[in-house]
């Protein structure tokens, strides 16, 4: 099935139900029935800051009495002012939505969307009508609270349209300095402008490519079908899954994809060796193109500065790369060498500033080099330890932390801490046959590995505390990925399906939502699974 033409107003709000029904071991199905305009929306071109608050005017009063606040999600069961204010703008025809139902997450999103504004310590800071205004410091913790801006008055207190204030949408006007909300009692730690009117500053966003991420309000899943054709199952808030579309080509690895150009760029190598990517821009998706010159392995992606990088291993154990900006690929169109011996296929990410590229070499340590603007590509450098497979990568907080497997199935760590040195060659054990797979959001980070009975086990870090290893049962065959959606963290395999066919398994952990430990207690969900038959 062919995704929806992308509209303005797509929301990411998602349905606490949904949620509930995957911890309880469900997985939802649908067809895609993307509803796009719960209200009236508006053109995003044309969208003001006196239409935001307009919309939010027109709700004062709804209520879960009657339960008239329903349309923002529901409201009679969960904590609903973040899908108050999500639904506001959406209404409205903001451009780009929050996909949380964590009040202090929307902080957090805006940070990572460029829409932030600090409220400065003792000051009003600079909210406008139609910002959100945010309690507590961004984050995916919970208890906070979250409302719309609707004028800022000249003895420097605001008025806010508040959903969930009670049981209702009330208007009121406060001290932004002094005022507190949510179940912690928390401060206005700053707002949050729409995408699409007044000037909002950009910021630098860096984008690491993955088989599972969020782009344009939807949970997008790639995987390699047992034809190896490129097979698509993603997410729709309010829906459910729309499963096992089939997007072609003939591809020999498992596809990574990347938010790119305001468009979503998959890539995989074809059966011809070389780098396959499709795009998947307003119209649709683009056929597949080609880069020129043969690859060995799986390429791995990365955004800097609003540029794209492409990495690959060649058959020789080059590793190269190239990149796409506004004006295209890189105009030499030559693949650009970063180094010999290489003994895995490449992975990246951003820390401190700098691009990091690491592999294995032949020598069977892992080693890096990384980029800057001011300095270049810095020397090869060596970890001390032997491993084998591939090394992933997380960054969490400002550790980044490095992962492989010895020879034994011990997984190995380093770390290195902004302004510290590596701590290296620290094995933490397990028994893996699979390099491990780790994802980060947050102050938080989950490491996960597949045991030699195929089982997953995985380690939880918590701002600066590790748990053991902890078994998350069922059995998967294949090397895991993993995914974020909004603060849930995905785990995916491939397992066995009926009839002998092979499907993708997940589960994902999920915070508690706001502090409303009986009804979504966060933690794991039971394994899930998405239909059609993958590549072993």
């Amino acid at each position: 099935m062919e995704l929806p033409v992308r509209r303005p107003v797509v929301t990411r709000l998602l349905i606490a139900v949904w949620l509930l029904a995957l911890l309880a071991g469900t997985a939802l199905t649908g067809a895609l029935g993307y509803d796009v305009a719960v209200g009236t929306s508006a053109n995003a071109a044309t969208v003001t800051r006196a239409s935001i608050v307009d919309v939010a005017e027109g709700e004062i009063g709804n209520s879960e009495t009657d339960g008239s606040c329903e349309k923002y999600g529901p409201c009679t069961s969960l904590p609903w002012c973040a899908m108050f204010v999500e639904w506001v703008w959406r209404t409205a025809g903001v451009r780009k939505v929050p996909s949380t139902w964590v009040a202090r997450d929307v902080g957090q999103w805006a940070q990572e969307n460029g829409l932030w504004k600090a409220r400065p310590s003792g000051g009003r800071g600079n909210p406008l009508p139609g910002d959100l205004a945010v309690y507590g410091s961004p984050s995916d913790a919970t208890g906070g609270h979250v409302s719309v801006v609707a004028s800022v008055n000249s003895d420097g207190t605001i008025t806010t349209i508040d959903g969930n204030l009670g049981v209702r949408v009330a208007k009121r006007t406060i001290d932004p300095v002094t005022q507190t909300a949510g179940a912690d009692g928390l401060r206005i730690s700053g707002y949050v402008e729409p995408s699409n009117v007044g000037t909002p500053t950009p910021a630098v966003v860096n984008r690491v490519g993955a088989s599972a991420l969020e782009y344009n309000g939807l949970f997008y899943v790639f995987a390699r079908g047992v034809s190896d054709e490129l097979r698509l199952n993603y997410f729709v808030p309010g829906t459910g899954w729309d499963q096992n579309n089939d997007i072609g080509g003939s591809v020999t690895t498992q596809p990574t994809a990347v938010e790119h150009l305001d468009s979503l760029w998959v890539t995989t190598r074809g059966a011809d060796g070389l780098v396959k990517y499709r795009i998947r821009e307003d119209e649709g998706w683009t056929e597949w193109r080609s880069l020129p010159g043969a690859v060995a392995g799986k390429p791995a992606l990365i955004e800097m500065n609003g540029t794209l990088y492409v990495y690959v291993r060649l058959a020789d154990g080059s590793v190269k790369y190239r990149y796409h900006t506004t004006a295209g690929w890189n105009a030499d169109g030559i693949w650009k060498t970063l180094g010999e011996s290489a003994a895995s296929d490449p992975t990246v990410t951003v820390f401190n500033g700098a691009m990091y590229v690491f592999d294995r070499s032949t020598a069977g340590n892992v080693r890096y080099r990384n980029w800057t603007s001011a300095n270049g590509w810095s020397s090869w450098h060596s970890l001390a330890g032997s491993v084998v497979g591939r090394p992933t990568v997380a960054v969490q907080n400002k550790t980044l932390w490095v992962f492989a497997r010895n020879s034994a199935g011990a997984t190995i760590r380093y770390s290195l801490t902004v302004g510290g040195s590596w701590v290296e060659n620290l094995s933490i054990g397990g028994d893996t046959i699979a390099d491990p797979e780790a994802v980060a959001s947050g102050g938080q980070l989950h490491l996960f590995a597949r045991k030699g009975d195929n089982t997953v086990e995985y380690r939880y870090l918590n701002g600066s505390t590790w748990t053991d290893w902890r078994k998350l049962d069922g059995a998967v065959t294949s090397t895991l990925f993993t995914g974020l959606r909004g603060g849930n963290r995905f785990v995916f395999g491939v397992g066995d399906g009926p009839n002998g066919s092979k499907q993708l398994k997940y589960r994902y952990w999920a915070p508690a939502v706001d502090g409303d430990t009986s009804s979504s207690p966060g933690g794991w969900s039971d394994w899930g699974s998405l239909i059609g038959n993958l590549h072993p």
